[in-house]
């Protein structure tokens, strides 16, 4: 008997092939975060509420607190009132201070919550494993794309300083879950 594609739903409708023995297929493409949201329902927002900061502030540090999922980093957002020099930074996290920051789940239907510690202008890390730098103009926003490269395990953390002072900043960073078992 030849080989044959069933239709997976119990209803016993093969596959159709064309007449070079082809079966057409049609496809979505989505991003991770995208699938996250819909599907698992974790992926999440931490943003800082504007604020006057000083030069070396961090403005936002967000800490995986997860012992079944790594935080995958999708984008970082990041405006300011001043030209400043922007460091995305890996440091060794401990107890984070500051503001409290909760993160907003992207599915707007779930109500599941972030597995992270966030704090804005938090103030007990050290800059350290540097990730990225960049500039950016004052009165301005850029966009980060990282696309899910940067991969915070347990007790990992992820902290965005800015270098100059200024009056006003915000942070933005979205990022999804992805179970380690």
């Amino acid at each position: 008997m030849p080989d044959m594609i069933k239709d997976g739903k119990g209803s016993g409708f093969l596959a159709q092939v064309n007449d070079e023995n082809k079966l057409r297929t049609y496809s979505t493409t989505e991003s991770e975060i995208s699938y996250e949201s819909e599907t698992n329902f974790r992926s999440y927002s931490w943003t800082n509420v504007t604020y006057n900061y000083t030069a070396g502030d961090t403005i936002l540090l967000v800490k995986n607190t997860s012992i079944t999922a790594n935080l995958i980093i999708d984008k970082i957002v990041v405006s300011g009132d001043v030209e400043t020099e922007v460091v995305i930074h890996s440091p060794t996290c401990t107890t984070p201070t500051g503001t409290a920051v909760t993160g907003v789940n992207l599915n707007r239907t779930s109500s599941l919550t972030a597995s992270a510690t966030a704090k804005a202008n938090e103030s007990t890390n050290s800059q350290a494993n540097p990730i990225w730098k960049g500039r950016i103009d004052g009165n301005s926003t850029l966009n980060i794309e990282l696309h899910g490269s940067i991969i915070l395990g347990l007790n990992n953390c992820i902290a965005i300083d800015f270098t100059t002072v200024g009056s006003a900043c915000n942070v933005t960073i979205l990022g999804y879950y992805h179970s380690t078992k």
